[in-house]
Formats: C-alpha cells, structure tokens, sequence
C-alpha cells in the first residue's frame, strides 16, 4: 500500500504551483481486517483473499488470535493439562488449533503483507469466573496470569525461530513483529463485566490483562516489537451495568486511574480502582509499564451514521473528528504521571463505512466510497496517526435469526469492499486509489487542495499519477491536466490546483509492470452559486 506524500509538481495548462502542504503522518501505514475471510477459510481461499489484499496496496492485516479458539478444553470449568512446559509452551496446545494461524502468516509473508496479531478473548472457560449467564462466561473476568502464559506461548511460536512438528519441510513460521492486546475491551461484547457494583469494571480488568500480556512479549522475545494497547470502540453509554459499555474517554480515566481532571485517584476511589492512593506519580507507572512503554494507541473511530467529519455531541465518545480530545488526554495523562515528552501515536485499526445496497441504514455506494477517502485524508494530515484502517473486504451476512423488516436483521457489518453476491463495490476502487477534494464546493474560482494515491504501487517507489477532468455534467472524454511525480513512501499526491470552473475529476496511473490503467473514483468540484 502507498501512503501519505510530498510530490514534485509538474506544471500544466491549469496549474499553479503553491507551497507544499503542512507535515502529515508520513509514516502512515495501510492495515485491513476480516477474519472471516483469513481466519475461518480454508487456505486457498485465505490465499485468493491475500492476493486481492496484495493488490489494492495492504501493508498489513490486522488479526484476532483468538484465545477460545487455540485453548484446549474450552467449555471446560477445569484447566486441562499442557504437559511439562505448561500454558506458556506453544506444544502444550493442540496443533491444530494453531494450524489457521500458521498458514495465514506464513501466506502472508509470501506476499509480502505484514501481520498485526491482536491477541485476544473470548477465553476458555476455564480461565473465566463462573458468569450470570452461560453465554458471558468466555467474557466474564479473565484470568490475567493465565492470558499472559498464553500470550508467551503465541509470542514464542511466532518469535521466527518455531518449526511446528511435521512442518519441518516449511522451516520456521515467520516472526510476528506486531501486536495488539484485546479488542474493544470498553464494549460488553468483548469483555464482561463492564460495571459490576455500580462501579467501572472493565478497565481494571483491562489494566491487568494490559499488564500480563506485555510481560508475556517481552519474555518470549517480542519486547522491541511494536506493542499497541487500547484497541476502543468509540462508544459507549450512561447505563452501568454489566453489558453496557463505557465511552472511550471515561474508559482510559478509569485505565489510568485519574479523574475528570486528569488528576490520579486518591483515598478510597483509588483503592476501589486497584489503584495506588499514595506516591502516584511514581508507582503507578512503575507498576502498569504497559501503559507508559507500549508503542502506542489503538483505537476504533467508526462513524458509521455521519460523515467523517462531524463531532460527536456525547461527551467521552470518540470519532474520528474528535482524535484530539484523544490525543489530548493521553498527553495530560503522561504529564501527570511525569513522563514528560511522551506523546503517544494513534493507530486506527478498525474503520468503514456500511453500504445501501446492502443495508439500508448504510450509504449509497458513492457517497460511501467518498467517506472513506475523506476520512483516509483527515487521518492522512493527523501527524499522530501511524496506520489507516479498512474494516472488512467482504460484507458480513445479516442475522437471520430476524426478519428482513427488523432493523437487527442487519445489525451486522456491510463495509465491505466486496457485496456478498462478489461484485466489487464502489468502495473498492476508491479504497486501492483514493481520492478527496478539499472545500470541493466554492462561490468563486481558485486554488484547490488534492489529495488522493496509488496505494496498490510498490512501496517507496517513484510513481506518474495524472490529473484529469472534464466538465461539470459532461460526458465527454477526460482530459489530463497535470502529471505528478510521487516522492511519498506510501505513495499518496498531494497537491495545490486552480481551477476556474465546475469540473469533474479522477486521477490516473498506469502500471508500469503490467501495463494497465487504473483510476480513481470521480470526484465534483462546484464552483459558482
């Protein structure tokens, strides 16, 4: 994938050259996920879906290790035997249990695509408490201790130097050099309780969880690796019960024990917390280095019913308009526990938008495929941001369970890039060449920012990308009107243009390796009243 970019311009008949634009997150990175497609398919089918991923420009797939699904035993209420090396030893756990993982990374590295392994729930029985019900017990308080054996144990198969037994004709698995801990664990869905005694549970439990897998990478040799903590939803709700999820914001208070004023804890709310209620400044980081060395924050900013740009008006939520009330926290926070000149970066691992057709409380396919590129942009010019997320390659099922009238018929993901009937969306070109016009609208003429990419282009590699446009409500032929010359590792353009007219533009690029001529999706701009 091709990311952010200052370009050298070359001028053309209505071009005018402006001053680069203000610093971006050049180091930005492509990251996509949909472990239905990569971790519940057969191998040639993971292979196919790679090879799709490989072309529209993924650097990497984010994917869940599910703990569940790799434990022995795992509707057991007692904790089966792992033989001599214990819950820590890779060979303790069946090895078909490990055997999707395996191929999946192994099909990835063939092609070049990195792995982000986010280790996470549900758990095996055996490792829960005993729940209200049978369903939240995989979720309900997780053992800590016993997450961060197996976290060792996927760190140690996964270190680049583990030949599982009967592959030793396949060498070693590749070394997994990125990781994230839990996912979404401020949503009931994901980690149970959220509130128990009227009181914010989940963060705590996260806290430990947080802890006990971060000393599970650094003992199995993953301590240099990327190690992202986080992984938040943007929602939350007022309710505290035990389902009901907390907002993002009040959930790292409660993470890092501070309160609304981003002041630690004191007296009897820090002991409530697990929270020391004494020398804070200095025991608490001392004691929770998760929270202060991992690499940086993961968070999920999904706006699924707005545009990309629009606020929240709930306090505590986080879109991705309000990153830098996200930011902003986590600075404060550092600063109060004195790590002065920590300033985290922000990494999106989980974003989309849903589509009408399927769903049809999504976007139309063109103004859906218009939000992901504008939102690509606004994480493109956050210079916090380290990586761009796409969420699923293909739609999710609705639950049939309801009627196609129920609006939880489709209480599912449709943000695919490919409907369920195979056809590629709009959203697929416009994700593997993204577009965006900023101000598109304007009274009078002038000179326009865009930005746009050849994400699918070879990393680091110098590109001819050409703008072209025909008239407002024309249906002739396209013009080219300015070739640019990408010099951004990612491969994004990024430029200023004047136009003088209402127009219709698209960005081409031919592949020099194959021949073939891509393009971006259309994009207006308006000009006039």
């Amino acid at each position: 994938m091709r990311k952010p970019l200052l370009i050298t311009l070359a001028a053309g008949a209505l071009c005018a050259l402006a001053p680069a634009p203000a610093p971006a997150s050049v180091g930005q990175e492509a990251q996509f996920q949909d472990d239905s497609e990569l971790v519940y398919r057969a191998p040639a089918v993971v292979a196919r879906n790679l090879d799709i991923m490989r072309g529209l420009g993924v650097d990497r797939i984010r994917v869940t290790v599910f703990w569940r699904l790799v434990a022995p035993s795992p509707t057991s209420d007692n904790k089966p035997s792992f033989g001599s090396g214990g819950d820590a030893d890779p060979t303790g756990y069946p090895s078909a249990s490990w055997r999707r993982y395996d191929d999946l990374v192994r099909l990835a590295a063939e092609r070049g695509i990195e792995v982000n392994f986010n280790v996470s729930g549900p758990a095996p029985d055996w490792a829960t408490q005993a729940a209200p019900t049978p369903d939240q017990r995989p979720l309900w308080f997780p053992n800590a201790t016993m997450f961060g054996n197996f976290v060792r144990a996927v760190g140690k198969r996964y270190s680049g130097a583990f030949v599982p037994a009967g592959q030793s004709n396949r060498g070693a698995l590749p070394r997994v050099y990125f990781w994230s801990i839990w996912n979404e664990p401020n949503q009931g869905a994901f980690l149970l309780p959220q509130h128990f005694g009227n009181r914010e549970t989940s963060p705590r439990v996260y806290r430990e969880l947080a802890d006990a897998m971060y000393a599970g990478l650094i003992d199995s040799g993953h301590g240099n690796d990327t190690i992202l903590i986080g992984e938040t939803a943007p929602r939350g709700g007022a309710l505290r019960t035990t389902t009901a999820g907390i907002p993002p914001l009040r959930f790292i208070r409660y993470l890092y024990c501070v309160d609304e004023l981003l002041r630690p804890f004191v007296g009897v709310r820090a002991r409530l917390n697990g929270c020391p209620d004494s020398s804070q400044a200095t025991r608490f980081p001392a004691e929770h280095p998760a929270l202060f060395r991992a690499t940086g924050f993961a968070h999920h900013p999904y706006t699924l019913l707005t545009p990309p740009f629009i606020r929240t008006r709930i306090r505590d939520n986080v879109g991705l308009a309000d990153l830098f009330t996200l930011t902003r926290t986590l600075d404060i926070v550092n600063i109060r526990y004195r790590q002065f000149g920590r300033r985290p970066p922000i990494y999106i691992t989980e974003y989309g938008y849903q589509t009408r057709p399927p769903d049809p409380f999504g976007y139309s396919q063109p103004l859906a495929a218009a939000y992901v590129n504008h939102a690509e942009f606004l994480q493109y010019v956050n210079p916090r941001i380290r990586s761009t997320h796409q969420f699923l390659l293909v739609d999710d099922g609705p639950l049939t369970a309801f009627p196609p009238s129920s609006p939880a018929y489709w209480n599912t993901f449709q943000s695919g890039l490919i409907g369920l009937d195979g056809r590629v969306k709009t959203s697929y070109g416009a994700y593997r060449m993204p577009l965006h016009v900023v101000a598109a609208r304007r009274r009078f003429p002038g000179i326009f920012r865009i930005w746009g990419g050849v994400r699918q282009a070879p990393n680091g590699t110098r590109q001819t990308v050409q703008l072209q446009s025909r008239p407002f409500r024309s249906t002739g032929a396209f013009r080219t009107i300015r070739n640019i010359t990408t010099t951004n590792f990612r491969g994004y353009v990024d430029i200023r243009q004047r136009l003088v007219s209402s127009q219709v533009l698209r960005l081409a690029w031919r592949d020099p390796a194959t021949g073939a001529t891509f393009y971006s999706r259309l994009a207006g701009v308006y000009i006039g009243r």
